[in-house]
């Protein structure tokens, strides 16, 4: 149960059965706001309180700076606009100093985890424990165009002591992931994952780049606005030769067959030109709840043991199955889940029918299914 503090701000929260977190606000030099969240406490379970602080306009350079993020140390990989705004998260462990409504910053951050803002208040940098910096990039439509892990920025940073900003700066690009979007920023065209060493089917090794590729809306009816659905993706490992042509080898696709008034995928089948396994799935026009799915050694067919069967609760009747109708409370969960066929008899047992009972809350109660001796056997979940 929550409960107020003055200035009608939240002062506790007290879940059910559990201890309550207490909430505490600071304000900020020149701040209009009546205060901000500072303080999340708790008792701990043996003794003493745990306390998570939140430390506002840290700065990102300069004096009491916990890393140095001015623009001449971002560029050094690539990032030409420094972060603007830095907000740090110190845990239980370590209880920061400093007033924050003096403008006193702490003297260590040396367990706080500290994110950094671009002035779009999207976040580009994130510290963790230890100085473990991620980047993240954005175009102006704000799709994520690159990241690069704390690893890979430490070792582009490291790769050579004579390395200059430039250098450092294309390992870092070239340790990053890529992702490349249409001019409009609708489409996701291109991922492409860090460089790093891969064999060639010739046994020779280099640097690639795995490279994921999507196409769009292929074969899909005429209408006023695009799809915008995936029906092909190529994954391969890009290299580039000592005169930098590229290349692609390794190449394997998926194409993706939809349902275009439901916009579901109905077809996903994996190296189409040569070996063409085909997943199958069937979907209900009404409720639009997939009713069966049939793996490629099933094929065409949905009365093999290749294909699984969903039956769904229904209000009314109609589902084949009495233990399914006229069950309002549970429409649209699932009931049966079985085989679309058995297999010939002298290839082993039969495969399970299982049948789900759910509770007040919707969670599943009980599951029935026959036991290898033919009998059944129900299994308890759930809240009671």
């Amino acid at each position: 149960m929550p409960r107020l503090a003055g200035a009608a701000r939240l002062a506790s929260i007290k879940p059910s059965g559990q201890e309550p977190w207490q909430l505490g606000y600071t304000t900020l030099p020149g701040d209009q706001a009546p205060g901000r969240i500072y303080q999340v406490a708790r008792s701990a379970l043996a003794a003493g309180t745990a306390t998570t602080t939140v430390v506002y306009r840290v700065p990102v350079s300069g004096a009491g700076a916990p890393y140095d993020l001015s623009n001449g140390q971002t560029a050094r990989w690539a990032q030409f606009e420094a972060p603007t705004d830095a907000a740090a998260i110190f845990p239980p462990t370590q209880v920061p100093d400093g007033n924050p409504a003096t403008g006193t910053w702490p003297s260590s951050y040396e367990r706080a985890t500290v994110t950094y803002l671009d002035a779009n208040a999207r976040q580009v940098n994130l510290a963790e424990p230890g100085g473990h910096l991620s980047v993240t990039w954005y175009d102006h439509w704000g799709n994520t165009v690159r990241t690069l892990t704390a690893g890979n920025r430490a070792r582009a940073l490291n790769a050579s002591s004579s390395d200059d900003a430039a250098a450092e700066a294309l390992f870092a690009r070239n340790h990053s992931t890529l992702n490349i979007h249409t001019a409009d920023g609708q489409r996701l065209i291109t991922t492409l994952e860090p460089e790093h060493e891969v064999m060639l089917p010739t046994g020779e090794t280099t640097r690639g780049r795995k490279a994921i590729t999507y196409t769009y809306d292929e074969g899909a009816p005429a209408a006023e606005e695009p799809y915008n659905l995936i029906t092909r993706q190529k994954i391969a490992v890009r290299v580039w030769d000592s005169n930098g042509v590229e290349s692609e080898t390794d190449v394997r696709t998926t194409s993706i067959v939809y349902d275009w008034g439901l916009r579901q995928p109905i077809e996903a089948t994996a190296d189409p030109g040569a070996l063409a396994h085909t997943t199958r799935t069937i979907f209900d026009p009404a409720t639009e709840l997939i009713t069966s799915t049939t793996d490629p050694a099933g094929g065409t067919s949905t009365t093999t043991p290749a294909t699984q069967k969903t039956i769904y609760y229904r209000a009314g009747s109609g589902s084949g199955y009495s233990e399914c109708d006229s069950k309002p409370e549970w429409a649209n969960l699932p009931c049966r889940t079985q085989p679309g066929g058995q297999p010939p008899t002298p290839t082993g047992p039969e495969l399970p029918v299982t049948v789900n009972t759910y509770d007040i809350l919707g969670q599943p109660r009980v599951v029935s299914s026959p036991g290898f001796d033919g009998e059944l056997v129900s299994w308890f979940s759930g809240v009671w």
